[in-house]
């Protein structure tokens, strides 16, 4: 229902892959041979400054920039004040140990409306284990003393694994002391496998199922142990401001309500892709190449029927172990052989039944058989008032299948 009033409030600007730092539970982290093996470039200064200008036309308000490690590029500074100059809510988002003068001057001249520090021990040793920087905790605090001079908003975050889970108390010790006693350090648990060609390995490093629950037993003990003695209370949700769009004046709604990934958020990742969400490894447009307003009105439509059709089938009762996606072919013959190789790859029966719709379903046998693929047929209903132009396209297609195949 939202898809007609699409606009891009907020978005994701990923300068870099690349990071100083190399944490066992990076999603996104690559280094150059893997940049070159994935056949990819990072955009340069000129590209993403245009692409801001693009993003401020189509209506994006608050941009974020992140890496990665963001402050790796040499060009931060300049991509940063060109960006800082068009009237975004700027955040930052950085791991505090590559803070410079040069960089710290351009923050003074324009402030991030927020920063977001990342913080992933309470010791260089932590820092040693997990993220292979012997100095890193230090450079950290040197640089947390830095940013934390700006008038920005701070926040300051975590990812718990096995190699910092013992230093979690002394990290939330750390904010308090350094930003008062109401803030609160943001703690995330949400390991995944690395996405986009990234090098790190989660599953070394992160909690078991079990231990995840003891960590949120421990929290929520300690939060019921506050609250009956009175040092908090827990609020009330909170409503957002109403939004003014042209004419129309859209409800607010609560700060917990859906995600709104596609349909007021988008992210562009340092190889120019953009996706609804930086967190989904599949379905993107290319804004570089089309242009950002037309690969935001693309992007409704760039997701795999694999993913569509899965859910379907998820909704209808069918295991989710029992589907495997094919989502990387762009015909009906690819789509027909990358199965096979599923099916094959997974020891399951090569005898298929072919499901697709009627006005497809001759021209798709044709092609299982001259690739030898054994199987029975099944069709779904094609609405009568699409039949005509679909029924000349499967003629031609069947055409060209006798005469070229």
């Amino acid at each position: 229902n939202n898809l007609k009033e699409r606009i891009p409030l907020s978005g994701t600007f990923e300068l870099t892959g690349r990071c100083n730092l190399s944490c066992k539970m990076c999603l996104v982290r690559v280094n150059g041979s893997r940049i070159r093996e994935l056949g990819c470039r990072e955009r340069t200064a000129d590209e993403w400054i245009h692409m801001a200008e693009q993003a401020v036309e189509a209506g994006t308000l608050g941009l974020l920039l992140t890496g990665g490690e963001v402050t790796l590029r040499p060009d931060f500074c300049e991509i940063y004040e060109a960006v800082a100059q068009m009237g975004f809510l700027l955040t930052v988002y950085t791991n505090a140990t590559m803070i410079t003068d040069k960089i710290m001057d351009v923050f003074r001249k324009y402030p991030p409306h927020k920063i977001g520090v990342t913080m992933y021990g309470a010791s260089n040793d932590t820092y040693k284990r997990l993220c292979g920087c012997e100095d890193g905790y230090d450079r950290f605090v040197a640089g947390v003393e830095q940013l934390s001079s700006l008038p920005s908003l701070f926040e300051t975050r975590t990812t718990i694994v096995k190699d910092n889970r013992d230093d979690l108390e002394a990290m939330q010790r750390f904010t308090k002391e350094k930003f008062g006693e109401d803030k609160i350090l943001q703690i995330s648990r949400f390991v995944t496998k690395s996405i986009r060609g990234g090098v790190a390995c989660a599953e070394e490093c992160r909690l078991t199922p079990e231990e995840n629950v003891e960590l949120v037993d421990k929290g929520l003990a300690e939060l019921f142990r506050k609250v009956r003695c009175g040092e908090t209370c827990l609020e009330e949700p909170k409503e957002k401001l109403k939004m003014h769009w042209k004419e129309e004046v859209h409800p607010g709604g609560s700060l917990f309500q859906n995600c709104e990934a596609g349909s007021r958020q988008y992210a562009i990742t340092w190889d120019g892709s953009m996706y609804a969400c930086e967190l989904m490894p599949e379905g993107c447009t290319k804004p570089f190449e089309t242009g950002f307003q037309k690969a935001w009105e693309a992007l409704p439509k760039c997701y795999p029927e694999s993913q569509v059709m899965q859910r379907y089938l998820v909704e209808k009762g069918i295991a989710p172990e029992r589907i495997a996606q094919e989502s990387v072919s762009s015909n009906t013959r690819e789509n027909l052989l990358y199965s096979m190789e599923i099916i094959k790859a997974r020891g399951w029966p090569e005898t298929v039944t072919l499901v697709t719709n009627g006005y497809h379903q001759c021209r798709a046998a044709l092609i299982a058989q001259k690739l030898g693929i054994s199987c029975y047929n099944r069709y779904a209903p094609t609405s009568f008032y699409l039949a005509p132009a679909y029924v000349v396209r499967e003629y031609l297609g069947i055409l060209h299948l006798w005469l070229f195949a």
